[in-house]
C-alpha cells in the first residue's frame, strides 16, 4: 500500500450577485439631502402601495435605489421594492425586499436611509417614465412605515402617488443609481508608434 496527500475541498459558494455594466454610473436624486423632508405618506397603514415616477436621464441599468424611511411601533412586514415602466402594474420584475429590522428611524423629518440591491439590473431608456414601487403585503393601522417626502415639488421630471392617487405637490426621498450604457462595437486599441 501507499499513502495518498489529503486534498482539502473547496467550499461549494453561493454565485455572486451580478455586476454592473461596465460603464460611469450617475446617481439620481429625486429630494436632494440639503432641502430634506417636511411630509411623509404612511406605507402599511391602509394605503398598501407608495409609487414615484421618474425620467431616467439617460440609457443604461438601474442596479440600487435607496430611500428615505420611518416607521411607527414595529411593523412586521417586509416592504417590496421594485421598478415598473407602467403606474398599473404593481408588481414588475427585479424585486428587492427592505427587511422591518432596516427601518430604524421613527422620524420622518430623519429617516433612515435604506439601500436595496436588486437581484439583476433593470433597463431603463434616456427620456422615458418610470415608477419606483413600495408595498407591503397587508395593512396594520398600529405598526407602519413612513416614506419621507418634501411637499414643494423639488423634482418636475416626476410624480408622487399613494396608491395610484398623484400627489403633485410632493416628491419622496429617493436616490437611484443608473449605469451608463456603453456603446457597443469593436474596441479599438491604439497603439503608439515606436
Amino acid at each position: 500500500g501507499g499513502t495518498f496527500p489529503v486534498m482539502a475541498q473547496t467550499p461549494i459558494l453561493p454565485p455572486l450577485p451580478p455586476l454592473p455594466p461596465v460603464g460611469p454610473t450617475m446617481e439620481l436624486v429625486i429630494v436632494p439631502d440639503s432641502l430634506g423632508s417636511n411630509d411623509a405618506f404612511w406605507l402599511g397603514y391602509a394605503t398598501r402601495s407608495l409609487v414615484q415616477s421618474f425620467e431616467s436621464p439617460l440609457t443604461g441599468s438601474i442596479t440600487s435605489v435607496a430611500v428615505g424611511l420611518s416607521k411607527l411601533r414595529n411593523p412586521s412586514a417586509s416592504i417590496n421594492v421594485n421598478i415598473t415602466s407602467s403606474l398599473t402594474d404593481p408588481f414588475g420584475i427585479n424585486q428587492g425586499i427592505i427587511s422591518p429590522g432596516s427601518v430604524t428611524s421613527s422620524s420622518y423629518l430623519n429617516p433612515t436611509w435604506v439601500s436595496i440591491r436588486f437581484p439583476s439590473p433593470i433597463t431603463v431608456v434616456k427620456g422615458s417614465t418610470y415608477y419606483l414601487r413600495l408595498s407591503v403585503p397587508t395593512a396594520d393601522r398600529l405598526n407602519f412605515y413612513k416614506w419621507s417626502t418634501n411637499n414643494t415639488n423639488p423634482y418636475s421630471q416626476g410624480v408622487f402617488y399613494q396608491s395610484s392617487v398623484a400627489k403633485t405637490e410632493s416628491d419622496a426621498l429617493a436616490k437611484i443609481w443608473i449605469w451608463e450604457e456603453m456603446p457597443s462595437g469593436p474596441l479599438k486599441i491604439t497603439v503608439p508608434n515606436g
